[in-house]
């Protein structure tokens, strides 16, 4: 197992250079046939990820989404988590922005016909595109199962090109265990303190720890009922 470690490490080093690392490593994993449990269309254990994503779209009613709002998804991966949402949605108010359109092509594959009835947007994550989105305010921005792989360099760019979508109005949600010390709780995931995160969120927009999310508005901004919401996540 240490041979093929070593020789895996290399060829992330040699290959899609300009992704990020988590992307990298699980594009070259499941194109060798690795599962995860949200990513590509072969995963671990379909029904408890299925089960987990309507838990989500359970959490994100609870927060007042609604079928006519706009909704932005970043970190969309293979859409698990998006599909109850958009199934939910009215047409063309869903948007899913990742840093690869290799994960959300697989996804695409997968839902098929449901992507062109309700006018999905899937979209590759750059500077332009992230300035596209923050010209047209939405009802809900989110990211799930994103957080957790974001490396403490990469938390300061992370959290300010979430918060650029945060507008009066705009409800932002990021998955995030509460804890009081920011660690790994495996070898792949991170859970972060609201202490490590404070200092990365732009004035004016507040974040909130929750029981398992982020919660992130605008200061005057009403959000409706994070613990209660919070039963449906449990």
């Amino acid at each position: 197992m240490r041979v093929w470690d070593s020789i895996l490490a290399f060829l992330l080093r040699l290959w899609l250079r300009d992704e990020r690392r988590y992307a990298r490593r699980w594009i070259l994993r499941l194109k060798l046939g690795r599962r995860h449990s949200t990513l590509g269309n072969d995963v671990k254990d379909e029904a408890e990820t299925r089960r987990k994503a309507e838990q989500w779209l359970a959490y994100m009613r609870g927060l007042g989404l609604k079928p006519n709002h706009a909704c932005v998804e970043i970190g969309c991966g293979s859409l698990w988590a998006a599909e109850p949402v958009i199934r939910y949605l009215d047409p063309g108010k869903y948007v899913g922005l990742d840093i690869t359109d290799y994960f959300f092509s697989l996804g695409r594959q997968r839902l098929g016909t449901l992507i062109d009835k309700k006018r999905v947007e899937l979209r590759v994550l750059t500077p332009g595109e992230l300035a596209r989105q923050a010209a047209r305010p939405a009802d809900f921005v989110f990211a799930r199962k994103v957080l957790a792989h974001v490396e403490p360099d990469e938390l300061p760019e992370f959290m300010t090109n979430f918060c650029r979508l945060i507008h009066s109005g705009t409800i932002g949600v990021i998955d995030n265990p509460k804890t009081e010390t920011t660690g790994y709780r495996n070898p792949g995931t991170i859970a972060y303190a609201l202490a490590d995160i404070l200092p990365h969120v732009p004035p004016g927009i507040k974040c909130t720890q929750h029981r398992f999310t982020l919660i992130l508005c605008r200061e005057m901004a009403p959000v409706m009922n994070p613990d209660d919401a919070a039963r449906a996540f449990a």
